[in-house]
């Protein structure tokens, strides 16, 4: 979603940065993932700020999980960007334990 746009513009009814918690001046992308036979696997929603990119949330199916998927979608976000992912200042505790020790994520 790029930033600035018009408030009635109609891409803000599926997905409206407004909504997003984190910086987002640079900007916002949602990922919607599927499997075929339209089985739902991961979401998440993205937002950059002036230099950095932060997850807003993201929910990977439990028989998905610690397959990669997750670091997949950060990883793009970053490339999407140009810029590092950092950790939100608010986690759950599988984001605590997804970011560890990492300060960053970048392609």
């Amino acid at each position: 979603m790029p930033p600035g746009l018009p408030a009635d513009h109609q891409a803000r009814d599926g997905f409206d940065d407004q909504s997003i918690a984190v910086p987002r001046e640079a900007g916002s992308v949602w990922f919607r993932v599927w499997v075929p036979g339209d089985r739902f696997v991961a979401a998440a929603t993205f937002a950059a700020g002036d230099q950095t990119v932060q997850c807003d949330g993201i929910d990977v199916e439990a028989i998905y999980r610690r397959q990669g998927i997750a670091t997949a979608l950060y990883e793009l976000a970053s490339s999407i960007f140009a810029a590092p992912v950092i950790p939100s200042a608010t986690q759950t505790s599988d984001a605590k334990a997804f970011w560890g020790d990492r300060s960053e994520i970048r392609t």
